[in-house]
Order: structure tokens, then sequence, then C-alpha cells
């Protein structure tokens, strides 16, 4: 974008961000620090919405009744809902993403608890835009995610 000669290009950046800011069409997604612009309607349904394989009514059980073995599955699984406590506090530099069927079906990641503490956060933006690195070959994989759900 070019612009007058002589304007001070901090105050046209914060102008344009106003202007984004205040147009419906556009929404930030930018991590905490940063900013960010994508056009709502280039966001994906399942960003905007849950997905119906994706929707979640609790069931009551006895977690008490839940052997070992089971317990350490339910770990294992990772999954964002489960209520299982993570003993571990040490801070991840990588983690591994169990993808289970109803994010396969919806063709979201999970955000357990550990997966959490690694993406980026926004201050207000529900959204956030984010790059996934592959520990084998790294790729760079960027997408558009829930900062908080």
């Amino acid at each position: 974008m070019s612009l007058p000669e002589g304007v001070n290009p901090k105050l046209a950046e914060f102008s344009l961000n106003l202007a984004l800011q205040e147009d419906g069409r556009f929404d930030e997604v930018g991590p905490a620090g940063e900013v960010l612009w994508c056009l709502y309607r280039l966001e994906p349904e399942g960003v905007r919405e849950v997905p119906l394989h994706l929707w979640y009514s609790p069931i009551e059980y006895d977690a008490s009744v839940l052997d070992e073995k089971m317990v350490a599955l339910e770990k294992q699984l990772d999954d964002e809902l489960s209520e299982v406590e993570e003993t571990e506090h040490e801070e991840l530099r990588e983690v591994t993403i169990s993808l289970i069927y109803p994010h396969l079906r919806a063709g979201t990641l999970p955000l357990s608890n550990r997966v959490h503490s690694l993406m980026p956060t926004a201050y207000e933006s529900p959204r956030v835009r984010f790059t996934l690195v592959d520990g084998k070959d790294k790729t760079k994989i960027s997408r558009l995610g829930c900062a908080g759900t």
C-alpha cells in the first residue's frame, strides 16, 4: 500500500488497524502483541462455530470404578474434555496430539491442556493464527484456530 510522502508509517498502521477493527468484515486473529487480520468469510466454519461432531453433552459416571489401565488410557488419549488431572507441570516444547474420531471427522485438532500450553494466546480475539511445524521434516503449516476453547 503506498502512502503520501511525509506520512508517519506508525500513524498510518494505527489508522488502518482501527479501520479494520471497525469493519465487521474483518476478524483480528493475531496472537498477543501482534496484529493480524482475516476476512470472516475466508475463515473455516469449524473455527467460527463448534462442528457438529464436536458437540458435547456430559455423561455422569463414577470415575472411582476405573482401574489403572483405564485411567492411563484416558491420559494417553489426552481428550480436551477429560477431567483427568495431569500430574506433570514441566514446560513443554513439543507435544503429541492424539487425533480421536470426532476431531478426525470435523477436520480439527483437540485443544487439551497440554496442547493449549503450546498454543499462542490473544488478549481479546477468540481466534488466533498459528503455525504448526512437523518435527520430522520441519514442514510448516499455518492455521487459524480458537484461542481459548
